[in-house]
């Protein structure tokens, strides 16, 4: 498809560097991506952690248009300066997150369907992390939530497998049901550490 007559009414409509932003996808997605589309039309995509990976979509009024390579290229973004763009760009879109405790463990949902891009700003994790005593483990069964909590907090953790299970299970835009953990203020899968 060629992006260069895609318009929808405003200069905002048309795919650019200004419009370029990150989502968060699951392995199923790739796998079904990788088998239904040829390959100039797949979206461009890097692994993030775990069976999660970043691709980027053009965010239009009213709907993300997928940006293959071909795509980034007719609009010039070099692939090694993809990633910085597109994260600036959602930082707006990061302002409509809710983050809701309860007790035992707490979630994170946004408007536009964007909160598992959450994942990708340290300046979210950071803070939250020092608020735990342990490490934070995370999950991110859905594109509309992540749920997190303190490592060592049994009720947390089980909340974690049964309503990331849960949502996985039951939402048609699922992303993972593994866990990540915040550890060097970076993600990593979760493993326990001893002691």
């Amino acid at each position: 498809m060629d992006l260069s007559n895609l318009r929808i009414g405003s200069p905002e409509a048309t795919p650019s560097r200004e419009n370029l932003v990150p989502r968060i996808k699951g392995q199923q997605w790739l796998d079904m991506v990788t088998d239904k589309m040829p390959e100039v039309q797949r979206p461009h995509c890097e692994p993030f952690v775990g069976d999660m990976y970043i691709t980027y979509a053009f965010h239009l009024p009213g709907l993300f248009v997928t940006a293959s390579k071909p795509h980034l290229k007719q609009v010039g973004i070099p692939l090694w300066e993809i990633r910085g763009i597109a994260i600036e760009n959602l930082k707006k879109d990061m302002e409509t997150l809710k983050i809701d405790d309860y007790q035992w463990y707490c979630s994170i949902t946004a408007q536009k369907n964007l909160a598992a891009c959450a994942m990708l700003f340290d300046d979210v994790w950071k803070p939250l992390a020092k608020k735990f005593p342990n490490e934070l483990v995370a999950c991110v069964p859905t594109r509309d939530l992540i749920l997190f909590c303190d490592s060592k907090s049994a009720i947390g953790m089980k909340a974690l497998d049964d309503l990331g299970t849960e949502f996985f299970d039951e939402d048609d835009q699922r992303i993972s049901k593994s866990k990540f953990v915040w550890r060097n203020d970076k993600w990593e899968e979760y493993t326990p550490v001893e002691g």
